[in-house]
């Protein structure tokens, strides 16, 4: 993921994907910060982040927007945080640009810590649990910016030692992604590169090039056919490119004018959610129609910037972390009458348009947002 400030406002907001073109929505506004968005599989949302005053705090919500615990594990900021396919461990790194980082593996019922990781010279961006639950992949680079030598790890969950260190990043390695069969690991970095490598042995298998910019996210199509690289730095445009995973071979690119700072795929395959620069770059990919672009846009923005994307288990909800609008922005945004009232709740992206929720108001309200699309 691209960060290039994750001290400003977030909010993270749900999005129902049960219709033929995604754009409906639900927001957990300020004063939370959330970094990185994630769900458990037990109807939950976990959102990595901060209080202000406060420091770092895992938050995890039930999909109506209830808050159910916060984890204060670590001291600051918490810049990633993920959860094992099994539910019983959860990793999770704070302190961005700090070093040496907070590199924790929990019980994410309870929060206890049942080991702290050390081994990364600089910071954590990046984390992704192995399928088997057997291996975590940590990615992030030495304090100072995107443009220093990258670090990424693999690490051996049940003994929580250093199983690999894969060299070969020149920049910070913003993404890591598992394939589905756990036998492949892909990294993204600010070099401009994907890398994909061997997780048993550690070694390099494929070195992917093509992208202008930085390389900011990625994700692996469920079945395991394609892996999906997002790209581009802030400020500039962007890129979606979809690479063939059995000879990693460039099958499709799709650029954008705002740059990508996520993507996630659908369970079931059929698309990918994209997300990035100032609140004018979010929507779907859909695969099944020739790679057709479906652009959520708005007269307004849903975030300022999105900056992590996560769907649930069956595929009906879309997570959506972002920086928050200023206060102006956001309130000009809601103009119908309140729908729900209450301090906790989830923004719902739906048929019938977008709810936000207004700290300040506690109260939800809809809003219509104008969708355009490009073949």
């Amino acid at each position: 993921m691209n960060r290039p400030d994750l001290h400003a406002p977030w909010i993270a907001v749900l999005v129902t994907m049960a219709i033929s073109d995604p754009c409906d929505a639900t927001s957990i506004a300020p004063p939370f910060v959330a970094h990185d968005v994630f769900f458990t599989g037990k109807g939950e949302v976990g959102l990595a982040g901060s209080y202000p005053n406060i420091g770092g705090v895992i938050r995890f919500l039930s999909i109506k927007g209830q808050a159910t615990r916060d984890l204060t594990i670590h001291n600051r900021t918490v810049s990633c945080a993920t959860i094992s396919s099994d539910g019983l461990v959860m990793a999770s790194a704070g302190d961005v640009w700090t070093t040496p980082c907070e590199l924790f593996l929990s019980n994410p019922s309870t929060g206890e810590v049942s080991a702290r990781l050390k081994g990364h010279v600089g910071c954590v961006v990046s984390l992704v649990i192995s399928p088997n639950t057997q291996v975590l992949a940590t990615g992030g680079g030495q304090a100072g910016g995107p443009d220093v030598p990258g670090e990424l790890i693999l690490w051996d969950l049940p003994t929580a030692s250093i199983a690999h260190r894969l060299v070969g990043h020149s920049g910070m390695v913003f993404g890591v992604a598992f394939s589905p069969d756990g036998q492949s690991l892909a990294s993204a970095s600010a070099d401009g590169t994907v890398r994909i490598w061997n997780v048993k042995d550690g070694t390099i298998q494929a070195v992917l090039s093509g992208h202008r910019d930085r390389v900011t996210s990625l994700a692996f199509q469920p079945d395991g056919s394609r892996l999906a690289s997002g790209s581009g730095a802030w400020g500039g445009p962007g890129e979606v490119r979809f690479w063939n995973a059995q000879t990693w071979q460039l099958e499709r690119a799709v650029t954008f004018g705002s740059w990508v700072n996520s993507v996630a795929f659908a369970p079931d395959g059929s698309r990918l959610a994209f997300g990035g620069g100032h609140g004018n770059l979010f929507g779907a990919i859909e695969l099944t129609q020739n790679f057709r672009v479906i652009n959520c846009r708005s007269s307004r923005r849903i975030t300022e910037e999105v900056h992590s994307l996560a769907f649930s288990t069956d595929g009906q909800l879309l997570a959506i972390g972002g920086q928050s609008p200023s206060p102006e922005v956001r309130n000009a945004v809601f103009t119908a009458e309140p729908l729900i009232a209450g301090p906790q709740a989830a923004v719902l992206y739906g048929v019938v348009g977008l709810a936000i929720l207004l700290s300040a108001t506690f109260l939800i309200r809809r809003w219509r947002p104008r969708m355009t699309t490009k073949p």
